[in-house]
């Protein structure tokens, strides 16, 4: 996948050759997914990667934030150490698919296998390999390594630079919301065909299972 990857964002002109060999050397010296390496380098946002494998490989994308807000009924779907076997995270439940954020979601092996485990078909959704071990951790008690330990505080920081000042905050309770389609899907298809799991629900919910899994086997 890292190689597909690399291609892909040279491809569309997000990153440049040079860029893409300085990132492969640093993987191969510190491990890890190659867009690791691209975020940690500064060169692309972890978003605009995620975003970009999403539209190319026609896979869900969850938002970052939505990742962080699983129900526990959903995180119980998948047992803590086959989580973090696989690294995976269950994103939505819906009938007999089961929403899988994964670290590489083009992996067809571990597809079946999970698939073959949990009893659900398998629907690989895209997600930034930091959030996705940011999640483990907090769902699984996954350790992270002081690599992952210094991109989350990267974050935090960007975050903590944008931050305005906040308006009066009103006395209701919060209520979070639960992860719907809009959330999962990545509705921005400008410029390229529409497929259905790129939002197209209405299509998704008239197949029968037997047909969305030979959608799902193309």
């Amino acid at each position: 996948m890292s190689q597909r990857l690399g291609d892909l964002l040279v491809t569309e002109k997000l990153i440049t050759i040079s860029q893409l060999e300085e990132a492969i050397e640093a993987q191969c010296l510190y491990g890890g997914r190659l867009g690791t390496s691209i975020v940690e380098l500064g060169f692309l946002s972890e978003e605009e990667i995620a975003r970009t494998l999403s539209r190319k490989l026609h896979l869900p994308y969850i938002e970052p934030k939505m990742l962080m807000k699983i129900p526990a009924e959903v995180i119980a779907l998948v047992p803590p150490k086959l989580a973090k076997k696989h690294h995976v995270i269950p994103c939505r439940l819906e009938k007999k698919r089961l929403y899988l954020a994964m670290s590489d979601p083009t992996n067809l092996t571990i597809i079946d296998a999970l698939a073959f485990r949990l009893g659900f078909i398998i629907i690989p959704v895209v997600v930034p390999e930091i959030r996705l071990m940011l999640a483990l951790q907090k769902y699984y008690q996954l350790e992270l390594s002081i690599r992952f330990q210094s991109l989350s505080q990267r974050f935090a920081l960007n975050k903590l630079r944008k931050i305005e000042p906040a308006a009066p905050k009103d006395t209701k309770e919060e209520v979070i919301p639960e992860v719907a389609d809009e959330d999962i899907l990545d509705l921005d298809t400008t410029n390229e065909e529409n497929w259905p799991l790129l939002g197209e629900n209405e299509s998704l919910d008239m197949l029968s299972d037997e047909e969305y899994q030979d959608l799902i086997n193309l």
